[in-house]
């Protein structure tokens, strides 16, 4: 397992830093993450997470929903899964569904300060400034001291 977990800590680098020069590592890695998903099922899920993650690194949403619907599938009460499912279907202009999935995530999970900012952000992208507005005041009523939540305030003209 800890060729795994040192593999999947891989995926995570290269999530965080894409750049183009990664397209063929991560071609590699999807093929691997659908390996691993089928010999170690106890971590299908989190292999179908990572597999959307990179598909959206892409731009591949079709294939990106695929992945986290599976990884849904096996692990429905996961919230931030939701979320996960939220950013892409954002990304990819469903702005109703990633709405209706990060309403799904804060059912699960009321206090999801990330929920909450993603939402916001949808509906920011939607022109919808009010409601994004009170996304991110309640994301920052859970985590006062967040500065990137302040920075999201602001960039609303809220001080």
């Amino acid at each position: 397992m800890a060729g795994t977990d040192i593999f999947f800590r891989d995926v995570e680098m290269v999530i965080a830093s894409f750049t183009e020069a990664d397209v063929p590592r991560i071609q590699q890695m999807l093929s691997e993450l659908d390996q691993i998903a089928t010999d170690l099922p106890k971590t299908a899920a989190r292999c179908h997470s990572y597999r959307a993650r990179l598909f959206s690194k892409l731009g591949q949403h079709g294939d990106a929903l695929a992945a986290i619907n599976r990884a849904i599938n096996l692990a429905p009460k996961d919230h931030s899964l939701l979320i996960s499912r939220g950013r892409i279907n954002a990304n990819g202009g469903r702005h109703a569904q990633a709405i209706a999935d990060f309403d799904r995530a804060l059912a699960a999970e009321p206090d999801s300060a990330q929920a909450l900012v993603h939402r916001g952000n949808t509906y920011k992208s939607m022109g919808d400034v009010a409601r994004a507005r009170a996304d991110y005041l309640a994301a920052l009523n859970l985590e006062p001291g967040s500065q990137p939540i302040k920075e999201k305030l602001k960039e609303l003209g809220d001080a």
